[in-house]
């Protein structure tokens, strides 16, 4: 049903079946354009499909509205920041049964031009995979692509190779000898570590009694 005139704005009005097969009526306000009512119609009935050939951008839609009702809301939020931000804005005008192995490449590769971080690209490669995942269990998608392009990134950041007080008296020891003053810029070096061990020894007693009382 077209979209129409609802003084100086514009109103979107239709029927269409929900998920148990009854006819309902749907009525939308508020348009400032023709053209913007009826792309919200459109996008609304592709959600109501049971079928892949929608738009990657309405089935996040379906997907969003589902797992909703199953994760924590904290988990929504991660997983709607990385879609909105990395993932939709590069897929958005696709269809889902037109997606492929080579366009998931092609999004990888921009990912790892970006610079992120192995963990956090991991990451977003991760919440696409779930996305197909869930396609393919309840939507009838043939194939995931994403585990045909394989992953990106790391699930475990590289170790850190911190100094520990051994080490920093061993390197003391040499600079203070180059400069002249071996125990004077040795105590200096020492006193700044016992200073940053106890800093960091504070900040984990703080973080661990903060998580105790968090409901």
């Amino acid at each position: 049903m077209p979209a129409t005139r609802d003084g100086k704005l514009w109103r979107s009005q239709f029927y269409y079946k929900d998920w148990q097969g009854i006819r309902r009526k749907k009525n939308k306000r508020g348009f400032k354009t023709k053209g913007e009512a009826d792309e919200w119609e459109r996008n609304f009935l592709q959600q109501q499909q049971k079928n892949l050939d929608i738009s990657f951008e309405n089935f996040v839609e379906i997907y969003f509205a589902d797992m909703e009702n199953r994760l924590r809301e904290s988990t929504i939020i991660n997983k709607r920041y990385v879609f909105d931000l990395k993932v939709t804005p590069y897929f958005r005008h696709k269809k889902m049964c037109e997606i492929q192995t080579s366009d998931i490449r092609a999004w990888q590769n921009e990912l790892i031009k970006k610079g992120y971080a192995p963990t956090y690209l991991k990451s977003i490669n991760n919440q696409l995979a779930a996305l197909f995942n869930y396609a393919v269990r309840y939507y009838d998608l043939r194939d995931n692509p994403c585990r045909k392009a394989g992953s990106i990134g790391k699930s475990k950041a590289d170790e850190m190779d911190f100094l520990d007080k051994t080490r920093v008296q061993r390197v003391s020891a040499i600079y203070g000898k180059q400069a002249g003053s071996e125990n004077g810029i040795s105590d200096f070096i020492l006193d700044r570590y016992e200073n940053w061990r106890a800093a960091c020894f504070n900040l984990r007693r703080y973080r661990f009694g903060k998580a105790l009382y968090q409901d």
